[in-house]
C-alpha cells in the first residue's frame, strides 16, 4: 500500500476508534417526555472480509482490536428516504429508520420494530447486529412549535456480518434507502454543506402579531416568518448504494437528496466527537436578514 494511502486508512481509523469511544463514554441527555419517537442509526463496514464474532463484541477493548486486526474499513451509516404522503411534515424527507412509539414500548424496542417494518432488518438479531450507544433525546419541533412534549431517541447499531441481510422496504412509508460512508461528512461536510437550502415557515411570535397589521402583500415581502435551512447535499457520488421500493438496487439518480432538520442534527450528534465542528453549525438562516439575531443560528 502507498504511503499516503496508509496514513488516510490509519486516520480513517483512528476516527472510528475515537467514535466508538465517544459513544460508549459519552454523558447523555434523556427528555422526560410522554410522547416519544425513536430511531436506528445503523452503521456497517464497507469492507469487511468475514463477520465480526459476537464474542469479540464483550467489551469495547476486545472489540476495537479484533476490528483493527480483521482490517475492516470504511464504516457507512443507513438513510431511508420517506414515501411522499399528503398531510404528513416529513414526507419525502431523508431520515433514520423509525417511528413513533407504541403502548408500553421502551425507546429501544421502538426503533428496533420500526426499523424491521420500514426496510426489513433485524436488529434485535445479536449474531447480526449489536447496538452500541445511544444518542441524547431531542425535543421534536414544527416550524419552531415544540409538538406537545415529544421526544426524538436515537440509537446506534453496527452490523456484525460481512453480507448486509436483504432490504424489504414497505412501499407505503419508504421510497428508498441508501448507504454513505462516513468519510464523506468527515472529508467534505463543508463542501457539501448549503445553507439555503430549504425554506420553511417559521413561526416567531415576536412578529406575529404584525400579521395582523399589516396587509398580506406587504408581510410577505418582509419575509418575516420565513427562514433557510441548512442542508447536506448528498449528491449521486456520495451514495454508496441505493435500493428501491422493492429492495433492488435502484437506478441512479441525478438530483442530490438533501440531509436536513433532526436527521442531519442526529448525524452532527454521532459525529460531533470526531470532528472540528459540527455540520449543522449554522442549522437556519433567517430570510429577513434584519432580524437575524433574533432567530439562533444553531440547533
Amino acid at each position: 500500500m502507498p504511503r499516503e494511502e496508509n496514513v488516510i486508512v490509519r486516520q480513517a481509523w483512528k476516527l472510528e476508534k475515537d467514535l466508538f469511544y465517544s459513544l460508549v463514554s459519552k454523558s447523555l441527555k434523556i427528555l422526560p417526555a410522554s410522547r416519544r419517537a425513536a430511531v436506528s442509526i445503523v452503521l456497517r463496514f464497507g469492507s469487511l472480509s468475514r463477520d465480526i464474532p459476537v464474542d469479540s463484541t464483550r467489551s469495547l477493548l476486545d472489540f476495537l482490536q479484533y476490528i483493527e486486526v480483521s482490517g475492516a474499513s470504511n464504516l457507512q451509516i443507513l438513510y431511508i428516504q420517506r414515501a411522499k404522503q399528503a398531510n404528513d411534515p416529513w414526507s419525502g424527507h431523508i431520515a433514520f429508520p423509525g417511528g413513533r412509539q407504541e403502548g408500553n414500548e421502551k425507546d429501544i424496542e421502538t426503533a428496533i420494530r420500526e426499523t424491521k417494518e420500514e426496510v426489513g432488518l433485524d436488529l434485535g438479531n445479536w449474531r447480526h447486529f449489536i447496538c452500541i450507544g445511544r444518542l441524547s433525546d431531542r425535543e421534536i419541533r414544527l416550524r419552531n412549535r415544540s409538538l406537545n412534549d415529544s421526544a426524538y431517541c436515537a440509537f446506534v447499531f453496527l452490523q456484525l456480518t460481512a453480507a448486509t441481510p436483504p432490504l424489504k422496504l414497505c412501499p407505503s412509508e419508504v421510497a428508498s434507502a441508501f448507504w454513505v460512508s462516513l468519510d464523506t461528512f468527515l472529508l467534505y461536510g463543508d463542501q457539501l454543506l448549503c445553507t439555503k437550502a430549504i425554506e420553511r415557515k417559521w413561526d416567531i411570535w415576536w412578529f406575529r402579531w404584525l400579521s395582523y397589521l399589516l396587509p398580506k402583500s406587504i408581510y410577505h415581502w418582509l419575509a418575516l416568518d420565513r427562514v433557510y435551512f441548512s442542508a447536506i447535499a448528498l449528491k449521486p457520488w456520495v451514495v454508496a448504494m441505493e435500493y428501491a421500493k422493492d429492495g433492488v438496487i435502484a437506478a441512479g439518480r441525478d438530483d442530490p437528496l438533501w440531509l436536513w432538520g433532526l436527521t442531519l442534527a442526529a448525524t452532527s450528534d454521532l459525529l460531533e466527537s470526531v470532528m472540528d465542528k459540527r455540520l449543522d453549525h449554522i442549522f437556519v438562516t433567517p430570510a429577513n436578514r434584519l432580524v437575524s439575531w433574533w432567530i439562533p443560528s444553531k440547533c
